[in-house]
């Protein structure tokens, strides 16, 4: 998927998060600490009216950021870019097992 407009995001990663005193252990968690990851993201955004998101550290690659939008009744242009039937579709499920397979490297499981 593709942004195709700028929308307002509160940041969560660098020295925005160093500015919140929050560090990586905030989304560099277990499963005990997934409760404690929401209620931190809800507490930005309650603070944050204007942002339509939160952008943060990929949890499985530092070089990258995420995004998680909110439904705050803004229209939001987004154009998909590719689409596989994962089932049915070779390319698509390889690119879902890299997908898996990084997150399991990333979490410590494989």
């Amino acid at each position: 998927m593709e942004l195709l407009q700028d929308v307002p995001v509160a940041s969560v990663h660098g020295p925005h998060a160093a500015r919140l005193n929050l560090d990586s252990g905030l989304l560099c968690c277990d499963w005990k600490g997934y409760s404690r990851t929401r209620r931190v993201g809800t507490r930005i955004l309650l603070k944050s009216p204007d942002a339509q998101g939160i952008r943060y550290r990929c949890r499985n690659n530092d070089d990258e950021t995420s995004l998680m939008f909110v439904d705050r009744g803004a229209v939001v242009k987004i154009a998909v870019r590719n689409r596989w039937h994962i089932l049915a579709d070779a390319k698509g499920r390889a690119s879902t097992a890299i997908f898996m397979l990084r997150c399991q490297i990333g979490c410590g499981a494989a």
